[in-house]
């Protein structure tokens, strides 16, 4: 026929080693900006071809789920941080019988100077079994040095943007997700 043929698992277990391979030395997720362009373009393509398979509703969306690399544009632009801080690990907690999600990036200084937390936190509802719509409910920023607080602001929209984001391909240990602009998120 026509159609893509299914990949096999090997071609999975390829995307999740060019991820994985891609974190930067803080353990940031790899962006289009911080990887050399033959990489980034290899893991979209990789991501592109488990997108072909059809989405498994079977699998939980719930859990931690911690990004490895995305094109989008708010995480991109954090790959080149000033004044020697640099984006370390970036999780999603997402619970579907709360229907709450939190967006978790943690910011490191090259010098151990100071050490950030950014939360966005926020809310959703399922439009279908793989597309969710998501509303932003707040930002938190929590800078602290040496494991003392040093301070922490608290953010709400005043007016609410609203996004969506589809799952595209789900297993047990990997997500691809599309958001809204099409952005890209493993």
């Amino acid at each position: 026929g026509c159609g893509a043929p299914l990949l096999v698992d090997d071609e999975v277990a390829s995307l999740k080693s060019a991820a994985f391979a891609s974190l930067s030395r803080f353990g940031a997720p790899g962006t289009n900006l911080s990887l050399p362009l033959e990489v980034a373009k290899d893991i979209e393509r990789r991501a592109g071809r488990l997108e072909e398979r059809p989405v498994s509703t079977k699998v939980s969306v719930d859990g931690s789920w911690r990004l490895l690399y995305s094109n989008a544009p708010e995480i991109s632009t954090l790959s080149s941080l000033p004044l020697g801080f640099a984006l370390g690990p970036v999780y999603q907690p997402f619970a579907t019988s709360r229907r709450a999600f939190e967006n978790q990036a943690f910011v490191f200084h090259v010098l151990d100077l100071a050490n950030a937390t950014v939360r966005v936190v926020g809310d959703f509802r399922p439009l279908n079994e793989t597309r969710f719509a998501v509303d932003f409910r707040r930002v938190v920023f929590s800078f602290e040095r040496k494991s003392s607080p040093l301070f922490t602001k608290v953010l709400s929209p005043t007016v609410n943007p609203r996004a969506a984001i589809q799952i595209t391909y789900i297993d047990s240990d990997l997500r691809v997700t599309r958001g809204a602009d099409g952005s890209l998120f493993v």
